[in-house]
């Protein structure tokens, strides 16, 4: 398994596509410490601190969402706190029971399958309308600078 942030997962958002790819290369690293056999530990380590990152990369997209008065703001961020709490619940498993390959398989699973879906029916929405908003602000202002000659 190859975990790669790929073209169709691009939002046209170069702030929100940054923090994707950083955060595909975090998993990537979550999957390869599982894949050679690394110890429990440094799996849980590298999932601790993708968690971190998770929670970073969603404050920045909420801030993001509500400086752009985006509409949908709620549903993202109850989508945001959901995934927080799976998390803390796949942590609290791998300390449980350790990080053996198949609870780590299912837990990436379950992470790779929630980023896609949520990029492609969240964030991309996210990213047309920033860019809806931006071509507002740019006709607005091109009209302000005619009405100034």
């Amino acid at each position: 398994m190859e975990i790669n942030f790929t073209q169709d997962l691009l939002t046209g958002n170069d702030r929100i596509d940054d923090q994707h790819r950083e955060w595909f290369s975090k998993l990537d690293n979550f999957w390869r410490a599982a894949k050679h056999g690394k110890a429990n530990e440094n799996v849980l380590n590298t999932l601790l601190f993708l968690q971190q990152y998770v929670k970073f990369h969603f404050a920045d997209e909420e801030s993001l969402q509500l400086e752009v008065g985006y509409p949908n703001y709620q549903a993202q961020k109850r989508e945001h706190d959901r995934f927080i709490n799976e998390i803390d619940d796949l942590i609290d498993t791998l300390q449980k029971k350790g990080a053996g390959f198949p609870v780590t398989v299912d837990t990436l699973n379950s992470m790779m399958e929630w980023v896609v879906k949520h990029i492609i029916t969240m964030d991309k929405d996210l990213a047309l309308f920033i860019k809806s908003k931006q071509g507002e602000r740019s006709t607005s202002e091109n009209k302000a600078n005619m009405g100034n000659k």
